[in-house]
């Protein structure tokens, strides 16, 4: 199967076009683009779109977040490896221990409202912080 594409989501965002989702950082996955095994060509945003395993859970402690555009990025160490997550606003804080599903990841994904781009970031539908 080849790789969806979200280079479309991405530039009509960044032209003001609604993206279909209820949130401007967040693509809507059902506006991607697929790549065809017959070569349909790739798009030429680098902002690449990988669906979803099915209702895994993801936990990890938080090193860093940083808050946007009604988002938290958060930059967890799950003990195996560290990557960004980012969710609805939740209050959490340096050091405490979550837990994540995984709705969409991006690669090369450039958040506007935090002039910041992530190599890789998970787009979680639901993040909570983990009673210790």
């Amino acid at each position: 199967m080849g790789l969806a594409l979200a280079s479309q989501v991405v530039g009509a965002a960044e032209n003001g076009a609604s993206t279909g989702s209820s949130h401007p950082e967040m693509p809507s996955p059902h506006s991607v683009q697929m790549n065809t095994p017959h070569g349909m060509p790739p798009a030429q945003n680098s902002a690449i779109f990988t669906p979803p395993a099915p209702s895994t859970i993801y936990k990890g402690k938080v090193i860093d977040i940083v808050k946007g555009s009604g988002y938290s990025y958060m930059h967890v160490d799950s003990g195996s490896e560290k990557y960004w997550v980012a969710g609805t606003t939740v209050e959490v804080k340096k050091g405490d221990d979550i837990e994540h599903d995984l709705n969409v990841t991006m690669e090369n994904f450039t958040s506007r409202s935090l002039n910041r781009t992530f190599d890789k970031i998970i787009f979680a539908s639901s993040v909570s912080v983990v009673d210790k």
